[in-house]
């Protein structure tokens, strides 16, 4: 788990905020995708990591840095126990696959690993991340014994502005840092 810390510390990559332009309403959308809470509650509980970073200006150079850019949908949050001599745990947030932007190989499925806040529970994170609720993640491979999860599914790390959820039509949020505004996940992919 030590050096998983690490790597998500020397790949932290971002996504700037400008340009995000707000869409008309899509009558023909489907709104299951959306999370019926509040911005400010969307991934809470799920990260326990601050942030210091210099913004990356565009999606597309973001996407430069990242080894996996995806669309799609949370299925599920998970915990995961830390490892050998580290107490630190995580959460697992498993992301069917819609698209795939960048990556090659990607399955049906991938999971984000990210540091669970101290005295928190994985349920905390779960109902900030209901199933179905629409996301865009830019992720680094987790390296060594950590590249997958139990069942085999390749684990990512976010980068502070790497993880972003359509909370509502016409709203994203960044959950790692807390952030949102107007847009949608079209916005924040590469080639927008």
């Amino acid at each position: 788990m030590h050096s998983a810390v690490l790597v998500a510390g020397a790949f932290i990559v971002v996504i700037g905020l400008a340009g995000c332009a707000a869409a008309e309403p899509d009558p023909g959308r489907d709104r299951s995708a959306f999370v019926a809470l509040p911005a400010a509650d969307i991934g809470a509980g799920c990260s326990g990591t601050v942030y210091d970073y210099e913004p990356t200006a565009t999606p597309d150079q973001l996407a430069a840095d990242s080894d996996l850019v995806v669309r799609g949908r949370v299925s599920g949050v998970r915990d995961q126990p830390g490892g050998g001599a580290s107490s630190m745990r995580s959460n697992i947030v498993r992301i069917d696959v819609t698209h795939v932007v960048v990556g090659e190989g990607v399955g049906a499925a991938v999971d984000m690993t990210l540091v669970a806040p101290v005295g928190r529970e994985v349920d905390e994170c779960a109902a900030g991340l209901p199933v179905g609720t629409a996301v865009v993640l830019y992720g680094t491979a987790v390296p060594g014994p950590y590249a997958k999860s139990p069942d085999g599914v390749p684990m990512y790390i976010p980068g502070p502005l790497g993880f972003v959820v359509e909370a509502e039509e016409g709203q994203l949020v960044w959950p790692l840092i807390g952030v949102s505004e107007a847009g949608v996940l079209a916005d924040v992919l590469p080639g927008s």
